[in-house]
């Protein structure tokens, strides 16, 4: 058993994309910027609002690998870029992104938890939502054979937080991508609503009842401007108040 997962792991390193993050780990974020900008209807959209605002902070909730902080880079329209990400090893992979001083890189999960958190890592690319450096929440756990994945805890942080310590404009861009934790993040929609004057979302809603999610949105004012369904079949929406 132990071998096998050996070989995965060197079959899986020795793939072109990993020697790229490895070895040119900037070049890496720009072209996996450039081809989720091809690829993603929605990132092309939310892109667009990157580049028409002005004067806003930018959070990306998930930041992954930092694609949609490197789109915001581009846009050059925000001095001030939070980036949260719950994996240890992909926070520190995005130390990688360019014009660092602008950027404040925060290794926490997002929730409204006041208690630390279970993540759930794979140990070997086995899906389209795992991978060595990818990180998946509880929401997957179920997917895969729990022998799969490494578990850490991780410490949580909310919107009221994240606003209280980061603010400095008058107007928000946020990517949402939490892993489930859609709801807690539907819950603080008045928080930024009494902090901003105007507010663009990016989200995606995996884990939470679709009409109701809707239907909160809708009933604090906030408008949809888009709809639309990713490479791996979920659906993304832009809202914007």
């Amino acid at each position: 058993m132990v071998t096998k997962q050996l070989l995965k792991k060197f079959l899986y390193k020795v793939k072109i994309p990993f020697l790229f993050r490895l070895y040119l780990p900037n070049l890496f974020i720009k072209l996996k910027t450039l081809y989720t900008l091809f690829r993603d209807k929605e990132a092309r959209e939310f892109f667009s609002k990157l580049k028409k605002e002005n004067n806003y902070d930018f959070y990306d909730l998930g930041g992954f690998h930092g694609v949609y902080t490197q789109m915001a880079l581009w846009a050059g329209k925000s001095h001030n870029l939070i980036l949260l990400e719950a994996n240890p090893a992909n926070a520190i992979f995005c130390k990688n992104l360019k014009n660092r001083k602008k950027i404040n890189i925060i290794n926490k999960a997002y929730s409204l938890s006041s208690e630390s958190l279970s993540f759930f890592i794979p140990k070997v690319k086995k899906t389209q939502y795992g991978g060595i450096e990818n990180g998946c929440g509880s929401l997957y756990i179920e997917t895969l054979k729990e022998d799969s994945f490494n578990k850490i805890e991780v410490d949580p942080i909310n919107m009221q937080k994240l606003i209280s310590l980061h603010k400095k404009n008058e107007n928000m861009l946020i990517k949402v991508d939490v892993e489930g934790n859609e709801k807690d993040f539907i819950e603080e929609l008045n928080i930024l609503k009494n902090n901003y004057k105007k507010i663009i979302i990016l989200i995606e809603i995996n884990n939470y009842n679709t009409e109701i999610a809707l239907q909160k949105f809708s009933e604090t004012g906030f408008k949809q401007i888009f709809k639309g369904q990713d490479w791996i079949q979920t659906i993304n929406y832009i809202y914007e108040i």
